[in-house]
């Protein structure tokens, strides 16, 4: 019995360790990589701003665009939270999405002429 009591903080600790690294690794996995959901974000605003729809055929539309990207609505809504929480990172986020704006309306523009 003396051996097990001896063993018992370090098989804690392994089980701590391998439940940590699961559930980072799924939390991770879960949010839609930063350069992709620039893409996703900004189709969706495009969307709501030029269709006149309502919230059904929205839900619709952004399933379209999920759809595209192979995302789920569960990963654009832990990104969108994990962006929430963090006023940092959703100010590098509207940069890159501004540029990425702007680049696509660069290259409107070139084709248009």
């Amino acid at each position: 019995m003396n051996k097990l009591n001896s063993y018992r903080p370090f098989v804690i600790s392994l089980f701590i360790f391998f439940l940590s690294v699961q559930w980072g690794g799924c939390t991770r996995s879960y949010r839609i990589d930063e350069d992709k959901f620039v893409k996703v974000y900004t189709d969706i605003i495009i969307a709501q701003d030029t269709a006149n729809a309502d919230n059904k055929q929205l839900d619709s539309i952004k399933g379209k665009i999920f759809g595209r990207y192979g995302i789920t609505k569960a990963q654009y809504d832990s990104t969108l939270s994990f962006y929430n929480s963090n006023p940092e990172k959703w100010e590098k986020f509207f940069d890159k999405t501004i540029k990425y704006v702007e680049d696509l309306r660069d290259r409107s523009n070139k084709k248009s002429k």
